[in-house]
């Protein structure tokens, strides 16, 4: 019940910022009503409303990306909202490698490394902190070399700017 409230939050955040084409600017509406996702809604609304596959793949991935941003906006990333990232992904019916298919990488680099950089601007990673960190690379579907090339990057910016090697390394 906590994902879906997360989810509307959210949803009605990136409705108000955003523009999306039909069916997905119906779909996240329809995660504004209820308590629960509800898939037999979204196979509805699909097929209700004819689409080109591959602009709603775009446009879904695009809308990830945004709901991301506003869920990290505050610097806190909680399991509800994590988990909440998850499940709007599942609904929208997006697999890891659609961000690789339709060009997200500078985005995914760009959401990423804004985040690592919130999590190593205390010189230390939580536990939790590096497991959610871990969680992005399974999220976008990045091999370990690139999310490590992504990471490698602030985290030596880090270690730069007088974080302590040995704190950021233990969850890493």
């Amino acid at each position: 019940m906590k994902k879906v409230t997360v989810i509307k939050k959210y949803c009605a955040q990136i409705l108000d910022e955003h523009a999306y084409l039909e069916p997905l600017s119906s779909l996240l509406i329809s995660l504004l009503d209820g308590d629960e996702v509800n898939p037999q809604k979204r196979n509805e609304i699909w097929k209700k409303t004819p689409f080109d596959q591959d602009n709603y793949k775009e446009q879904a991935c695009d809308a990830i990306f945004h709901y991301a941003e506003a869920i990290l906006a505050d610097n806190k990333l909680t399991e509800d909202e994590w988990m909440s990232l998850r499940v709007l992904k599942m609904y929208l019916k997006i697999d890891e490698d659609d961000f690789i298919r339709y060009h997200k990488e500078e985005a995914i680099k760009n959401l990423l490394q804004a985040q690592l950089k919130r999590l190593y601007a205390d010189g230390y990673i939580e536990k939790e902190e590096g497991i959610m960190a871990s969680e992005m690379q399974g999220l976008f579907g990045l091999s370990a070399t690139i999310y490590g090339e992504f990471e490698d990057e602030i985290f030596n910016e880090a270690i730069e700017n007088g974080a302590d090697f040995i704190d950021l390394i233990k969850h890493r």
